[in-house]
């Protein structure tokens, strides 16, 4: 039995992200489980992405379509929280997929924080900085992906946990089917890395480490990355993790060893279930402490990617859990 007539969510058109790839996941599972659900596009591209096509069975709605009706929800990411002040009589929650998007857009500190004092203070001057509370607590309640979204939420507002429901996500499927517990294949010593995020960290390691092989994960095709992923040896990530990002777990259930920062969500094990002595905060540890941990994995990655398994076995279990959460949030 449904607890909702019908469920929006709202969705930036036009738009190929891992958040964007979520909503759509989310609309097409609740429609399997027979809760009547759309998606509806915002913004000035309405058009599909070619990826996201085999998710949407239903027509996809116009903001101007969606029924205001008490017994309908609609799902707002945090990205654009002011859509609460759209709906008058239909329940509403936020999505939190990415506390830092939103922050940067909310406050001058986290801007500050997670860009620099110049790009904030531009950003307050033209205006891009706006306060945005007074749509977060309007909000009827609020799901989170990550748990470093929840300890977020729960610090900046102070809601009940009646209010906070956790609702994570799940990597590709080509990416579980092809998972191998005992992989023989014969791998590279190779340190792959994600240049979009803490690229200027990662450059120092590069730059200590001439002997060794850099590959960034830019400029390629899904399948080009898929096959870097599943014959290299190590995936490191000091950037922001805004949420429970996809890369280290398409990195770990493909055969890599992770080794990542403590910004963001990396910092919460639920987020990022490693080991703490593969974790590193670059703000205070050492380089040559991070470069001895990446030359121990490429020397003893027979040894070393054993320590991964029990992240490995949760990716594996993500999309089962993401479909008894959206029964048990949704439905039941």
């Amino acid at each position: 039995m449904s607890k909702y007539s019908k469920i929006y969510v709202l969705c930036i058109g036009g738009l190929k992200t891992g958040g964007t790839e979520l909503l759509h996941q989310l609309v097409f599972r609740l429609n399997r489980e027979g809760q009547m659900a759309y998606i509806v596009y915002i913004g000035n591209d309405l058009s599909m992405p070619e990826a996201f096509k085999n998710y949407i069975e239903t027509p996809v709605k116009r903001l101007d379509e969606i029924e205001d009706d008490a017994e309908n929800l609609i799902i707002i990411p945090e990205t654009k929280v002011e859509y609460v002040n759209k709906f008058s009589n239909a329940m509403t929650a936020i999505w939190w997929l990415s506390v830092d998007n939103f922050a940067i857009h909310n406050d001058f500190r986290s801007r500050k924080e997670l860009c620099s004092l110049k790009n904030a203070l531009y950003n307050m001057i033209t205006g891009d900085i706006k306060d945005k509370t007074k749509f977060v607590l309007k909000a009827d309640f609020h799901l989170c992906q990550s748990y470093y979204a929840i300890d977020y939420i729960k610090r900046k507002y102070n809601f009940d946990e009646e209010k906070i429901i956790y609702l994570s996500d799940y990597i590709n499927d080509c990416y579980t089917k092809s998972y191998v517990k005992e992989d023989k294949s014969v791998r590279n010593d190779v340190i792959l890395y994600n240049p979009a995020k803490g690229y200027k960290f990662t450059r120092k390691l590069i730059k200590a480490t001439p002997d060794l092989e850099w590959i960034p994960l830019q400029g390629m095709t899904n399948e080009e990355i898929y096959q870097y992923l599943n014959n290299s040896k190590v995936y490191v990530d000091f950037g922001n993790h805004p949420g429970k990002d996809r890369f280290p777990r398409e990195a770990a259930i493909s055969g890599c060893c992770i080794i990542t920062g403590k910004r963001g969500a990396a910092k919460f094990n639920k987020d990022v279930p490693i080991l703490d002595k593969y974790k590193f905060d670059e703000k205070i540890v050492e380089q040559r402490a991070i470069i001895h941990c990446i030359r121990y994995c490429l020397e003893k990655y027979e040894e070393i990617i054993n320590d991964f398994e029990q992240y490995r076995q949760i990716i594996l279990n993500e999309k089962s859990q993401f479909i008894n959460d959206v029964k048990n949030i949704f439905i039941i």
